[in-house]
């Protein structure tokens, strides 16, 4: 190798000559501004995110190498930091009330917008990164009661035919008249059987009326009255005249 010839690293194989030169320039600034404040702490982040927008998509390991090589960091605090310098600007905004942690910023920048500008407003200088996740969780949960909740859309109700509707469509059962030519123990099977049919409306139309809560109305009490219970009690008297 010839004297003067730079050293080609990994991670500059798929860059550019100006943009690894600007990586490494970003690189200096963040190392050059990296301190326990958090001035420090954000202007570093910025020069990093700068990094990462412009070497986005050149290869697989072009950042992690960039951050290992350059940084002496490795590639998660890299990307971490990255996105604390994605939101600089509003950081920025409201600088006086940060905490000088970039972990505890991390628990706010990772957050969406809606979550991120909550908790943010809350923040104090003097909370642990602990106490904001904490934050960012209260956030989480206003923003899901300030959100109008839909309520699912009942399915369309049948209404049920009121009593008096379906009494009329019912078969009006006859009135039984006793047969002179059947015996009487042909007669009282014949009587027993219309006896329980017409028993079984009558208990299927109350038990409707029952459930739907409905009350009959003076109409229909004539009507069940005429055509179910008067018939049943002529086919209970036709049947004790048979059996007697």
């Amino acid at each position: 190798m010839s004297k003067g010839t730079a050293i080609q690293k990994p991670w500059m194989k798929d860059l550019e000559a100006a943009t690894v030169e600007f990586a490494k320039k970003q690189a200096a600034k963040a190392t050059a501004a990296w301190n326990d404040t958090v001035t420090g702490v954000l202007s570093a982040a910025k020069a990093i995110h700068a990094v990462r927008e412009k070497i986005a998509g050149k290869g697989f390991g072009t950042f992690s190498g960039w951050a290992e090589e350059e940084l002496k960091r490795s590639q998660e605090t890299a990307s971490q930091l990255a996105k604390i310098g994605e939101r600089h600007a509003e950081f920025i905004n409201a600088l006086i009330n940060l905490p000088p942690s970039w972990g505890t910023l991390y628990e706010l920048a990772k957050e969406s917008d809606p979550v991120f500008k909550r908790a943010l407003r809350q923040v104090r200088p003097e909370m642990t990164r602990a106490e904001v996740a904490g934050l960012v969780a209260d956030a989480k949960s206003e923003l899901e009661l300030d959100e109008p909740k839909q309520r699912p859309v009942p399915p369309k109700m049948v209404k049920r035919k009121a009593v008096e509707s379906v009494a009329v469509e019912r078969p009006v059962l006859p009135t039984p008249t006793r047969s002179v030519s059947a015996t009487p123990k042909d007669a009282a099977k014949r009587l027993t059987v219309n006896w329980k049919a017409a028993h079984a409306e009558l208990k299927t139309i109350v038990r409707e009326t029952v459930r739907d809560k409905q009350s009959l109305s003076d109409e229909a009490k004539k009507f069940l009255l005429s055509q179910y219970v008067q018939p049943m009690q002529q086919l209970l008297e036709e049947i004790v005249t048979c059996l007697a």
